[in-house]
């Protein structure tokens, strides 16, 4: 029986348990890796836990999920993912400019105006992922990480309660994970990333518009601004 105790959630547990798999020697890169059912039966979860699970792990870089075919290998250790990164960007750059042209011309203003209205059941909720996003930057768990930002950006958003900017939000977002994640595994953009989700909170808990807006416009901002530095490595 699967012990989830030690975990904030299932898919948690999967996608750590997976990843240990990738790093424990057994895959090289390019290897045909753990089908969902297969993921199913070993850790004992739904098929929606094991395919999430599998998700998080291709936003972060450890897989590449290529549709009709299954996922494989992509990346087999920790070490510098700054070459990976650099390949990555090249190959999508264009698609890159447009989400984030798209964040930013949504989730600024629908964070001012989350920040403005947000009610005390919504804060608490953001505050409850963003204690989890905290205790995952403590422990350095680039995964949990990830998965909690995806869930930060739109709990802000649905603190408008506004369902139609939700659901645009949702489609952005689940968009913009793979380039997300995938940065928080470049070394100089974790801290960072950390300190930009502390002044996002702290402005809409003091339901400060503006500043809620400036924060997370140089937020975005901050992942073009990595993306592009990295792009220009040697």
């Amino acid at each position: 029986m699967a012990n989830y105790s030690n975990w904030n959630s299932v898919v948690e547990y999967v996608v750590n348990n997976l990843k240990e798999l990738i790093l424990s020697g057994k895959f090289t890169v390019g290897d045909r890796f753990l089908t969902e059912n297969e993921i199913c039966t070993k850790y004992n979860v739904s098929r929606s836990s094991a395919r999430e699970a599998l998700r998080i792990l291709s936003a972060v870089g450890y897989l590449e999920i290529s549709r009709g075919r299954g996922a494989f290998v992509s990346s087999i250790d920790d070490s510098d993912f700054s070459f990976f990164l650099k390949n990555f960007h090249s190959e999508n750059s264009q698609c890159l400019r447009k989400v984030i042209e798209a964040r930013l011309m949504l989730e600024p203003s629908a964070v001012a105006k989350a920040a403005e209205c947000r009610s005390e059941e919504n804060l608490k909720k953001i505050l409850a992922i963003f204690n989890e996003m905290q205790d995952a930057f403590d422990k350095h768990d680039v995964t949990s990480v990830s998965a909690l930002d995806e869930k930060f950006h739109m709990a802000l958003v649905d603190a408008t309660e506004n369902e139609y900017l939700s659901r645009i939000n949702a489609f952005i977002q689940k968009n913009v994970s793979a380039y997300r994640a995938k940065i928080f595994r470049v070394e100089p953009y974790f801290p960072l990333a950390q300190t930009e989700h502390r002044n996002i909170l702290n402005a809409i808990v003091e339901k400060d518009s503006a500043a809620a807006k400036k924060m997370v416009k140089e937020h975005i901002l901050t992942i073009e601004n990595y993306y592009s530095a990295i792009l220009k490595l040697s």
